[in-house]
C-alpha cells in the first residue's frame, strides 16, 4: 500500500481519537509483520527480529444484548523454523469470517456463528464531525461508506528508491515482511435478537460489519539444491465470498490445522 497514503490515513485516526471524535461508523484493525532485515528512512528505522504488531480501534456499544458488546476480528501468526527455513501462517479476518474461523475444523450453522450485536437502543455510529456536516447539508444518515482493505507481502529481497537517498534505496527489506490494514464501516438495521432461534423484535437495533479474510501460509526449505522448495499460498476475500470459503469443511480444517499445529482438533463428523 502507498505510504504517503498509509501515513494519512493513520494521523487522521489518531487525530480524531485524540480529539474524541472518532466516533462507531468504522473499525481500523491493522498488523505489520517483520523477520528478518528491515531498513527504513521514514522514519529512520532498521530492524533484524522476529517483530509483530497489531492494532484494533473498534467501538464498544452500551446497550448491546446478550455477552458481546464489540464486532469480532482476528488476528493470528504463525512461525516454525528459522530465518533460512520458515514456515508462516497468518490470518486476517472480521466479521462472519472471523467468528467462522475462530470456531475451528466444524463450524456451526449459520444461525450459531451469529457476528452481529444487538442492541436495545438506536446508536448514532456517526462523529462528531460528520453529525455537524449532514446537519448543515440536511441529511441524517449515509447510504454507501467505502471500504478499505488492503494487503502487503515480500518474502526475500525488497529495495525500494523514492530519489531522497542518492544511489542507496530508502527501503531494504531482506526476509518475510507483511503489512495487512482494514478500514471497514458499521452497519446499523432494526430488528434483530439475541436468540437465533426466535424471531427478529422490531424495537431492537442490529449492528454488523462487513465480512473479510485475508491468508497466508508460505514454507520454504534450504537443502540439496535437488530437494530444495518453496510452497507460497494467499488468498484474499470479502463479504458473503469470505463466509462461504471459511465455511467449506476441508478449508476451514487446514487453516485452523496451520493455526494450532501442535493441538488435536476435532474433525467434522
Amino acid at each position: 500500500m502507498n505510504r504517503k497514503i498509509m501515513q494519512s490515513l493513520l494521523l487522521a485516526v489518531g487525530f480524531l481519537v485524540s480529539t474524541g471524535c472518532a466516533g462507531y461508523d468504522r473499525i481500523l484493525f491493522v498488523t505489520k509483520t517483520n523477520m528478518g532485515l528491515d531498513i527504513d528512512d521514514k522514519p529512520p528505522t532498521a530492524e533484524l527480529t522476529i517483530a509483530r504488531r497489531e492494532l484494533a480501534i473498534t467501538p464498544t456499544f452500551e446497550d448491546a444484548q446478550g455477552d458481546e458488546n464489540t464486532l469480532p476480528l482476528l488476528a493470528s501468526f504463525g512461525l516454525n523454523g528459522f530465518f533460512l527455513d520458515p514456515e508462516i501462517t497468518s490470518r486476517f479476518a472480521g466479521g462472519e469470517a472471523a467468528v467462522l474461523l475462530a470456531q475451528g475444523p466444524a463450524p456451526q450453522s449459520p444461525a450459531v456463528s451469529e457476528s452481529s450485536l444487538c442492541l436495545s437502543k438506536e446508536p448514532d455510529t456517526r462523529p462528531l464531525w460528520k453529525k455537524m456536516w449532514h446537519s448543515l447539508v440536511g441529511r441524517s444518515k449515509e447510504d454507501t461508506r467505502p471500504f478499505y482493505f488492503a494487503t502487503d507481502t515480500s518474502f526475500g529481497l525488497k529495495a525500494a528508491w523514492d530519489g531522497t537517498t542518492g544511489p542507496y534505496p530508502s527501503t531494504l527489506k531482506l526476509g518475510y515482511n507483511r503489512k495487512e490494514l482494514a478500514f471497514p464501516p458499521v452497519f446499523v438495521t432494526k430488528g434483530c435478537s439475541v436468540d437465533p432461534a426466535a424471531p427478529p423484535n422490531p424495537d431492537y437495533w442490529k449492528v454488523t460489519v462487513p465480512s473479510f479474510l485475508a491468508s497466508l501460509d508460505n514454507s520454504s526449505a534450504l537443502k540439496e539444491w535437488s530437494a530444495s522448495g518453496t510452497t507460497y499460498i494467499q488468498f484474499f476475500a470479502t463479504g458473503r465470498a469470505a463466509s462461504e470459503f471459511v465455511r467449506r469443511p476441508e478449508v476451514n480444517s487446514a487453516l485452523n490445522k496451520a493455526m494450532y499445529p501442535h493441538s488435536d482438533l476435532p474433525s467434522n463428523p
